[in-house]
């Protein structure tokens, strides 16, 4: 029975782990929870008379900052924190001096708010400090009797209990960091660029290529990228959390942008066009530097993912140079006074973009392979 209660547990617990958005309304809602019994249990102590409004304000932290990575956690908590302080502080020097009983009043503690987020550089904490302002002048206006600074004070200190909650269940209960997620998205593109490159490539006419399969890749790969800016911004607040420097991903991130924008420019390569001005040898060189290409980013997805050592590294640098060698070999013996000015254009295009896709290949295996290595997913 026992073993039986136990392997169902587990089961469980292997769905849950599966599942990023049952995940998240777990944590949301315990996080919740023991928000609202701290927060009420901090305002008896203190025998405040606005109970509910500080488990409220404690509750409202907390979800606010509980975010799917720990990063994006630090990111809010730190904009709640100050947007909370900022606005406490107006808030109870409007009420003091101006009054809370006019609208006038609110209007200008806001725009005060606003100005002070954007010469401190608090862009994002704006919102956050306007509502505090807000929630401190309407209330001052609700009950005159009320000690603003006092009610500011605890206000300040439901957010920071809301925020002490949110980040320690994100760090207990099934932490997720923004640099693992980025490793991921960064394997996953590697495969579709895979793809997308063999597609846009293919020197084998017979095979039809689907262009919107191809825009299809380029979208989705679109999609990840988008997502990679925000998991790069986010694992910069997770340094105490992962050997990788934010830089060190930068520069991959950067160099697959730049393979994906050659393959982006080969697409309008007519590859029927200019195969016609190849020889044999040429053809060849060709073939094999696009072979060992889509080899080595596989290779790199390997490496990213399993931490294996690139096979064909060395294979790729040998055949861009035998490549270049040939290309020489070919301009010297050959003249293309047949072809049209475009098609000699796109010629020279597809060997340059061939170049560039290939040594950011390279570029990227050796520097996986500097010390220290990538930590494994």
């Amino acid at each position: 029975m026992f073993w039986k209660i136990r392997t169902t547990l587990r089961g469980w617990l292997r769905y849950i782990s599966d599942k990023f958005e049952l995940k998240l309304a777990i944590k949301t809602s315990i996080a919740a929870s023991l928000s609202l019994f701290v927060g009420l249990a901090f305002s008896k102590v203190f025998k405040r008379p606005d109970t509910l409004i500080s488990g409220l304000w404690c509750v409202l932290a907390t979800i606010v900052v509980l975010q799917a990575q720990l990063g994006g956690t630090y990111k809010a908590a730190w904009v709640r924190f100050s947007g909370v302080a900022i606005g406490s502080i107006i808030g109870s020097l409007f009420f003091v001096y101006w009054g809370a009983d006019h609208p006038a009043s609110l209007g200008a503690a806001l725009f005060l708010t606003i100005v002070i987020c954007s010469v401190l550089n608090l862009k994002e904490s704006f919102r956050i400090a306007s509502l505090s302002t807000a929630i401190i002048i309407i209330f001052g206006g609700l009950n005159p009797n009320l000690d603003p600074w006092a009610f500011s004070f605890f206000r300040f200190v439901d957010s920071c209990i809301g925020i002490i909650v949110a980040v320690f269940v994100a760090h207990v209960l099934w932490p997720e960091k923004a640099s693992i997620n980025l490793r991921l998205n960064v394997v996953k593109i590697l495969g579709l660029v895979s793809k997308q490159y063999r597609a846009v490539v293919d020197l084998r006419l017979e095979k039809k290529i689907d262009p919107q399969a191809i825009d299809e890749i380029f979208a989705e790969i679109q999609d990840l990228s988008f997502q990679n800016l925000n998991y790069l911004e986010e694992s910069k607040l997770e340094l105490l959390n992962q050997s990788q420097k934010p830089e060190e991903w930068a520069f991959i991130i950067n160099h697959v942008e730049t393979m994906l924008e050659s393959i982006a420019q080969l697409k309008f390569v007519k590859l029927e066009m200019i195969t016609k001005i190849f020889d044999d040898s040429l053809s060849e060189q060709v073939a094999n530097v696009i072979t060992k290409t889509d080899a080595g980013i596989r290779d790199l997805e390997k490496l990213l993912e399993e931490d294996k050592t690139p096979s064909h590294l060395d294979e790729l640098k040998v055949a861009l140079k035998d490549l270049h060698e040939d290309l020489l070999r070919f301009r010297a013996t050959r003249t293309t006074p047949k072809f049209n000015l475009e098609d000699v254009e796109s010629f020279y295009v597809f060997f340059y973009r061939l170049k560039v896709i290939g040594d950011a290949v390279i570029k990227i295996a050796e520097y996986i392979k500097k010390p220290p290595p990538l930590p494994l997913v």
